[in-house]
């Protein structure tokens, strides 16, 4: 029994470690790694150990590779867990509309570090006049990325918005969001008017947005990288 326990107690430990470097993979930012990890490995261990029959030799009911990662995922709360051999095609949409090309230049940053995860997520990444309902049911998250015209949103988005909005009441909800906005002035009136609408479908904003003013410049495309893996990494290990 003293002999089953200790190899148990390895494999609970190589799991943790598994988990640990898939987490690694998808949230390079130390800070949200970080807590992450503190969140996940700790009471993976713990909750495995207290389960008893999860891991047992020879002929048991062991758990291992693929399965022990679910596993190990699940019982530290994280649903939508990386599974090595059958990656979950998450659906990230991306509606957006630019006219001087700004608002193209923060949304091709964003995408730049998510490119290397095609195999677990589905970027759709649209103009908003081709966006549709379909498009918007099928997604996991949501990003909105407009210009400020007028102290407003583009139009385009609007119309996006008028297009959807009572055809996927009830449908939506809790639907992570993020706003990218490239404006000439503070760009509050338009990040205040597409809260307002999100909020009306009910979804929930996960992550502060991204406003540049004037032109767009290299600490703007890199928070954007930054905002792109870490919502990512949320839709990834099942954190939103």
């Amino acid at each position: 029994l003293d002999e089953l326990r200790a190899a148990n107690t390895q494999r609970l430990e190589l799991y943790a470690n598994s988990l640990n470097s898939e987490i690694g993979h998808y949230a390079r930012l130390p800070s949200l790694r970080q807590e992450l990890l503190q969140a996940a490995v700790p009471q993976l261990v713990a909750e495995l150990a207290a389960g008893g029959g999860w891991l047992l030799g020879g002929s048991g009911a062991r758990l291992c590779g693929a399965a022990g990662l679910a596993a190990a995922a699940a019982a530290a709360g994280f649903a939508g867990q990386h599974r090595p051999d059958t990656p979950p095609m998450k659906q990230l949409l991306i509606v957006y509309a630019s006219q001087t090309g700004h608002t193209l230049q923060l949304v091709d940053a964003l995408c730049l570090p998510l490119l290397p995860l095609c195999a677990e997520l589905h970027i759709h990444r649209l103009p908003a006049a081709e966006a549709g309902l379909d498009d918007l049911l099928a997604a996991d998250a949501i990003v909105l990325a407009t210009p400020e015209n007028f102290g407003y949103m583009a139009g385009k988005v609007k119309d996006f918005f008028d297009r959807t909005y009572y055809p996927a009441q009830g449908k939506t909800e809790g639907l992570p969001y993020l706003m990218l906005v490239s404006a000439g002035n503070d760009g509050l009136g338009a990040l205040q008017a597409m809260r307002r609408i999100a909020c009306g479908y009910g979804w929930k904003e996960v992550l502060p947005p991204l406003l540049a003013q004037g032109e767009v410049l290299p600490q703007h495309r890199e928070r954007a990288m930054e905002l792109g893996e870490l919502l990512a990494a949320g839709m990834l290990v099942g954190r939103w």
